[in-house]
């Protein structure tokens, strides 16, 4: 029976300003958009971007408890409310954008999640919800940047507030959520990067939907409990994955099995710094596995999480 997790860190929070503090020029978030367009945030630049969604996020009645919603894509923004929301003790309820209107609005009043940062193309839809929700306050369009304002002073959270609630995607009924603690983000954290040994400064790549606990705890938390970096793409594309890993020096990146057929079928050549895939999400065959570590000559880790 394996030891409990036995933390050093009171929160999410502490977390990042250790990180800030202890490598401040050291990259931690590189996020890419769908023009190819590279933004790089340092360590340190990072925390503080983290304190001031923190701040926009106070400033708008979030509080410890509190349930905020996104439904985005992977934009450079949702790392800093994600992380802000956590700052305050709030916990992030992260929709898949592919959701019908009605799964949408059932997780808006069963989360009641009391903001809503959505994509512009969804704001006519879900503003139709203001009111029919009451615990739904405010919905946030996110297309470029928002302005953060000043930094909110100090942290609230704590181990035991909740962090993330991930509906399930099942085909009967309603989704049910399932509530993570920071506890259960940290502890997952730790083990990821025990397992995986991720070395301080490792690139990890996510091309997977971080409104997914693959894409949250996996490629973006986890590299920086271990003090490495998540290189962050809009999507996936086969075309432009090897070439990306490259030009990032990626050492691992966590797909699903769908993605490791489309990067047989595009071919290219994994850099001399890509030590691995983790794949899982689905049934991965061992046929399908053992064509690709032939192909690309690294190992593929099938990847399930509790």
């Amino acid at each position: 029976m394996p030891e409990p997790y036995e933390p050093s860190l009171h929160s999410i929070a502490e977390l990042v300003e250790q990180r800030g503090a202890e490598t401040p020029r050291v990259d931690y978030l590189i996020a890419y958009d769908d023009q190819a367009a590279r933004r790089a945030f340092p360590y340190a630049e990072f925390a503080r971007r983290v304190a001031r969604a923190a701040g926009y996020l106070a400033a708008r009645g979030v509080g410890r408890g509190d349930r905020v919603a996104t439904l985005l894509h992977n934009h450079h923004e949702v790392p800093f409310l994600m992380f802000g929301a956590w700052r305050l003790g709030a916990a992030v309820v992260p929709l898949n954008v592919e959701e019908t209107p009605a799964r949408k609005r059932f997780i808006l009043e069963n989360a009641e999640a009391v903001l809503l940062f959505t994509l512009p193309e969804f704001e006519p839809e879900v503003r139709s919800y203001l009111t029919e929700l009451p615990h739904l306050r405010a919905v946030i369009p996110v297309e470029a940047e928002l302005d953060f304002g000043p930094e909110e002073a100090g942290a609230a959270a704590q181990l035991d507030d909740e962090a993330l609630i991930v509906y399930t995607s099942g085909t009967t009924g309603n989704p049910k959520g399932v509530v993570l603690t920071q506890y259960n983000l940290l502890a997952d954290a730790d083990a990821i990067a025990a397992w995986f040994a991720i070395q301080p400064g490792e690139r990890w790549m996510c091309v997977v939907p971080i409104h997914h606990v693959n894409g949250i705890v996996v490629t973006l938390l986890s590299p920086l409990y271990a003090g490495g970096a998540v290189v962050l793409n809009r999507r996936f594309s086969p075309r432009t994955f090897w070439p990306r890993a490259a030009a990032e020096g990626v050492s691992v990146s966590s797909l699903v099995p769908t993605l490791l057929e489309y990067l047989m079928e595009a071919g290219g050549t994994p850099p001399p710094t890509m030590r691995g895939v983790i794949c899982g999400a689905g049934p991965l065959a061992v046929e399908t596995v053992l064509r690709f570590e032939e192909r690309f000559g690294i190992p593929v880790w099938h990847g399930y999480g509790l």
